[in-house]
This record gives structure tokens, sequence and C-alpha cells, in this order.
């Protein structure tokens, strides 16, 4: 099994926390959450489209609780509550560990999505692709990590969920807010590094969250991707510095929140 969260190094992720703020960014990688429903749902879209093997094997159906009744022989309303019930759940846990138990109306979600993906113009690379590749390297005394979701000939395809306005205006601001920008130009590099430098594209492949599940392939600019590579290089230096220094300022010491309170620039 890879040890690729455990590894240290500077990831996209971890790039992206510390130019908003050093001190979240260590708060991260100290304190690491629970999956939210949306990265859930994420995670198993990667896996049945970059990994249908582990899709399978890991994203499993849970028992049959039909058969569940209650004390006074009448079939349970809520069988996962009952004492029985409960005590199927208890085995199936333990004859299945790590396994991610998906309702019927999760699963079909989840290829729908999945099916969408392969249906884009990308989707011919996913099974022919070297998915979920890993890339680790150095570069100015900082040691770098990425995982690439599909590292095919001359580019790159990033698998995104998006459930917000589906619109080319929102897309793009969704994108820079979020700092994809910042995640292509790491993964570029790494690709390059991983390819001999014979990549030179990278894609966004976005499916909706919700049906009918629409796609759109999204190719980073030149602009996009430099815009990314100046924000790597200050992340970078930002990294090299709080593990010197052992000390993780805040956003404001940072200097990614200024010191006054004026109107905002839409007011104006």
């Amino acid at each position: 099994m890879s040890d690729y969260f455990q590894r240290i190094g500077l990831s996209a992720s971890t790039a992206k926390k510390l130019l908003v703020s050093p001190l979240q960014a260590r708060w991260a990688l100290d304190n690491p959450t629970k999956p939210s429903p949306a990265m859930q749902k994420g995670t198993r879209v990667h896996l049945a489209v970059l990994e249908p093997d582990v899709f399978a094997s890991r994203c499993i159906a849970g028992p049959d609780l039909s058969g569940v009744v209650t004390k006074d022989g009448k079939p349970a309303s809520n069988p996962a509550v009952t004492t029985e019930g409960k005590a199927i759940l208890a085995a199936f846990a333990a004859a299945n560990p790590g396994a991610d138990v998906l309702t019927d109306s999760e699963r079909a979600e989840v290829l729908a999505m999945r099916d969408s993906l392969l249906a884009s113009e990308v989707g011919h690379l996913f099974p022919v692709g070297d998915n979920e590749h890993e890339v680790y390297w150095s570069r100015d005394g900082v040691d770098h990590k990425a995982k690439l979701d599909c590292l095919a000939p001359g580019c790159v395809v990033d698998v995104k969920t998006y459930g917000g306005e589906w619109t080319g205006e929102a897309l793009t601001r969704n994108a820079f807010a979020s700092g994809w920008h910042v995640q292509a130009a790491h993964y570029l590099e790494a690709a390059r590094i991983a390819a001999h430098n014979g990549v030179s594209d990278f894609f966004f492949a976005i499916v909706q969250s919700v049906a009918p599940y629409e796609v759109a392939v999204l190719r980073c600019t030149p602009e996009f991707l430099a815009r990314g590579v100046v924000e790597m290089d200050r992340a970078r230096a930002l990294w090299r510095d709080c593990v010197a220094s052992g000390v993780w300022p805040r956003a404001q010491a940072a200097g990614s929140i200024g010191m006054d309170l004026g109107l905002p620039g839409w007011v104006r």
C-alpha cells in the first residue's frame, strides 16, 4: 500500500493552504479531518474512473436487512437500529474491514458520474493512462510530492466533482478561488519530471455532482499555469522558511490579510 499521505513533502493541497495561512496549513497537516459527504463522493468517483478494481473491492453494498423483524415478529421499519440489525451490521463490518458501504442510490449516482467522464473528450485516456501516479522530487531545498490522477501521453488529466453553478464564468471563478492554478502548475512540474518533459497540457475533467452529471473538459491556458507557477514559488518559499524556523505564522502576519478595513471593491 502506498505511503503517499505519510511522506513529508510539499503537496498542492498544502501549498494552497500555505498561501492563505501557514498556521492553518500546519494545523491541517497535524489534524486531519474526516471527509465531508461531498469529498467522500469525489473519492468514490475517482476510484470508479481511475481505479475500477479498487472501487469494485472497496465500495460495496451493505448486508440485506430486509428480514429483520421486531420483537413481535413484524418487519422492522428501521432494521439498522434493532438488536438483530446491529448484530448483522457488526458482523458485516468485521468481515469487510476498510469497506466503504454504499446504498443502491449512492452506487447508481457514482456510476452515472463515471459513465459521463468516460464518455467525455478525455474519457479514452483513463483506461490507458498511468493513474494515481505518485511523484517525489526536491527543488530549492524543498521536498515535493504529487499524486496525479491520470498521466497520459503528452498531458495530465485531473478529475473534479462540482456542485455549483454550471456556467463557464462560474467554473472559472471557482477554479481560481479553489487554487486549481496552483495545483495544475505543481502537477505539471511533477508530470514533466516523471515523463522526462514530454508533457505539455493539463486538463480538468469536471463532472456535475447532481443529475444529469454533465461533464466539462477545460484545458489550462499558459496564463492560468503561469499564475500558478508564481504562487507555487511563493508557497515553496513559505514552506522552506516555516520548516527551517519552526514558526508557522497566522494569515495576517504572513501578509495574506491586511491591517486596514475599508470598503470592498464591488461597493466602489
